[in-house]
């Protein structure tokens, strides 16, 4: 895909916002949250993520208890009713509706959660907030509807303490989705791994405060065993795993430059929706548009349309390398004393003066043939100064881009799937992220000669 304006004036035009991206959020990441998923976004392995990895136990603790009173309330009934305002719900009892409610109560973290949340704006006589289970929860009320929760309340009272001074929080959102933002009082968490499916809970942040907390939490309700919280920095498939996930919570600080973000958004929407080609795609083009960026800030011209993401890479260090690529010194050539040496050979009359002058140039001019001859064996084999305008870790995000770009453009050998979307959306990252910065530490009153030269020097390897 060209760099021209037209075309991505088209991409943006036709794309639209996608709707994943704009999910109801009470409580926003705050700018330190998100400066601290930056630092993971620009270099996962290094930075690392916070890990909570637990047995969940769908049968025991406060889902027992739960469910206990639901085969109670339901025994040997075909038809139920509750009265709900002015009316009567009456709801058929059979074997698919207790399955799909048992599941609901013992194996999703997203009911636990929710009933406290119901629990501590009980009593602090809160009035219930139309979305406060959020949609697909209505087990929730059904089961407040069908018991009597005081029971419960008294038996897990530590529990609640424990949601209440560390979990719960104004405006808070008792969802627990795999791969959506949980914000607990101590921070956000992502569920990874949810028990419904996994048999076991999974979640990741940034800090190990909100991990600890939910862990605690859990732990009173008797629904999870074997839990620990731990920093992981490796393999890279595990640390990689979340990275859209916290790219769509901070790509707006990430990203700052605005009609760049509408494409970063197409890219994370390919990604939800397993569209991994046209993931690579959108971040390519993205990636076209910074090189395009970088080029026109230093070399102040306008760059060719129509270039690929590999032709502009090209184009910005074979103009770099033409102006500053180190001049080989020509061998010195002993062939022009001979004229002199053949002169004072027939000069019967050559002074010893004259004599030790010749010699001494003579020797000189060995001598330096000597030491060029010995810097060109030496070099000889090694590789040769890499003219290069940005670091070394910038050069291999551009060439891994160029790589995936090219595969998803091309339908060559190399597959593209999650990880390589992950490898791709994180090379972009390193790219624009230097550039943001890079244009920080330039000192703009130099010429534009000066500044290119400049960051050759700093860049570039012998």
């Amino acid at each position: 895909m060209s760099t021209s304006d037209d075309q991505f004036a088209a991409f943006l035009a036709t794309m639209g916002r996608s709707g994943r991206l704009r999910q109801r959020d009470s409580n926003p990441l705050s700018q330190n949250e998100k400066r601290k998923i930056a630092q993971y976004l620009e270099n996962p392995v290094s930075s690392g993520l916070w890990h909570l990895n637990a047995v969940w136990l769908p049968s025991n603790g406060i889902s027992a208890d739960i469910w206990a009173d639901i085969e109670k309330e339901t025994k040997d009934k075909e038809t139920l009713t509750i009265r709900s305002g002015k009316r009567d719900r009456r709801i058929k009892i059979n074997d698919e509706w207790r399955m799909k409610l048992r599941q609901e109560v013992c194996s999703t973290l997203t009911f636990t959660v929710a009933l406290f949340d119901y629990l501590v704006r009980l009593d602090t006589q809160q009035p219930e907030s139309i979305d406060q289970f959020g949609p697909g929860h209505e087990e929730v009320q059904l089961v407040l509807d069908l018991i009597d929760i005081g029971p419960i309340k008294e038996k897990y009272v530590d529990a609640l303490n424990v949601f209440r001074q560390t979990v719960w929080l104004p405006g808070f959102d008792p969802v627990a989705a795999v791969g959506h933002q949980t914000r607990l009082k101590s921070g956000s968490m992502i569920v990874q791994r949810g028990p419904r499916s996994h048999g076991e809970l999974s979640a990741i942040a940034w800090d190990s405060s909100p991990l600890h907390d939910l862990q605690r939490f859990l732990l009173a309700t008797g629904k999870i065993e074997e839990a620990s919280v731990m920093p992981v920095f490796s393999p890279e498939e595990e640390v990689f795993a979340p990275y859209f996930d916290l790219l769509r919570m901070a790509y707006d600080f990430v990203i700052p430059q605005p009609h760049l973000q509408p494409v970063i958004e197409k890219a994370m929407t390919n990604f939800a929706e397993s569209n991994f080609s046209d993931c690579v795609s959108a971040i390519g083009l993205a990636s076209e548009d910074v090189l395009t960026q970088i080029f026109e800030t230093l070399y102040r011209e306008q760059l060719t349309k129509g270039l690929t993401l590999g032709q502009l890479a090209d184009e910005l260090h074979a103009r770099a390398a033409a102006l500053f690529k180190r001049k080989e010194e020509p061998l010195p050539d002993v062939a022009v004393m001979y004229p002199e040496l053949k002169a004072a050979i027939e000069d019967p009359q050559l002074s010893p003066a004259k004599s030790v002058e010749l010699l001494r140039r003579l020797v000189t001019l060995m001598v330096e043939v000597h030491k060029h001859t010995n810097v060109r064996i030496d070099r000889f084999g090694k590789p040769e100064r890499k003219i290069l305008i940005w670091p070394e870790i910038v050069n291999n995000a551009v060439n891994e881009l160029i790589r995936y770009r090219n595969a998803a453009s091309h339908k060559s050998r190399i597959p593209i799937g999650p990880m390589e979307c992950r490898r791709a959306a994180f090379s972009f990252v390193v790219l624009i992220r230097w550039w943001l910065k890079e244009r920080t530490l330039i000192d703009w009153n130099k010429s534009p000669l000066e500044i290119l030269k400049s960051r050759v020097d700093l860049y570039s390897k012998s």
